[in-house]
């Protein structure tokens, strides 16, 4: 039974694989002749003339560089917090320790109302 589900997969993987090349292919194919105007800023009297391919290909590479540089960004401010939060954690920690070793080093005085014991046996 686990050898049929491992062909479905297997085909299944293929056959998907197989339909976005034909896709990636009938885009290529229907648009290496295609140029298209291109704003880029302001001021600008003509525009920019670019094939569309070229254009695709420009977009996915900024994609993907914005992408990274966002998520380097995140986890830059993800460390920048922990750090922060982990010194906030150690000066706390100094701090009680200091208090601590104050609190040892003081010397407790005897309460005057309560009696006190003789070691003489009581004469």
């Amino acid at each position: 039974m686990t050898n049929v589900w491992l062909k479905f997969k297997i085909w299944f993987k293929l056959i998907l694989f197989g339909l976005i090349s034909i896709y990636i292919l009938l885009f290529l194919f229907k648009n290496y002749d295609t140029t298209v105007k291109v704003w880029l800023w302001f001021g600008q009297e003509g525009t920019y003339n670019s094939s569309i391919l070229a254009l695709v290909f420009a977009v996915f590479a900024l994609s993907v560089v914005g992408t990274l540089l966002i998520s380097t960004i995140w986890r830059t401010v993800r460390q920048i917090r922990e750090a922060s939060s982990r010194s906030r954690a150690q000066r706390l920690e100094k701090a009680i320790a200091e208090m601590n070793a104050k609190a040892a080093k003081l010397q407790i005085r005897p309460d005057p109302s309560a009696p006190t014991e003789t070691t003489d046996g009581g004469i």
